[in-house]
């Protein structure tokens, strides 16, 4: 009988470090994810529509995104176009073809 009881409590106590130690790592994982939301979290406080949906956000989100990349599409082909020019050669920008 005294067998069965140490290894019960051997058991036991391996069990709760072991458990412990899961809780621990799970526990900074889950800080780490959030502290990676908070400025999506933040950004989206700061939104002068908080009433609009979820759907609405993103597609907002979208739109702004594809207007940053046009600029950047713009300044590019601009880029470009200077070079060619100052190459003597004519390049088509990215809205002409």
């Amino acid at each position: 009988m005294a067998d069965k009881s140490s290894g019960f409590w051997g058991g036991f106590w391996l069990g709760a470090i072991v458990g412990g130690i899961t809780s621990a790592l799970v526990i900074s994982r889950l800080t780490a994810v959030e502290e990676e939301e908070r400025p999506l979290a933040d950004a989206r406080a700061d939104d002068p529509n908080p009433e609009l949906s979820g759907e609405d956000q993103a597609r907002r989100t979208l739109e702004q995104k594809i207007a940053q990349l046009n600029a950047a599409i713009d300044a590019v082909s601009q880029e470009i176009s200077q070079t060619s020019a100052t190459n003597g050669e004519h390049a088509p920008s990215a809205r002409e073809s």
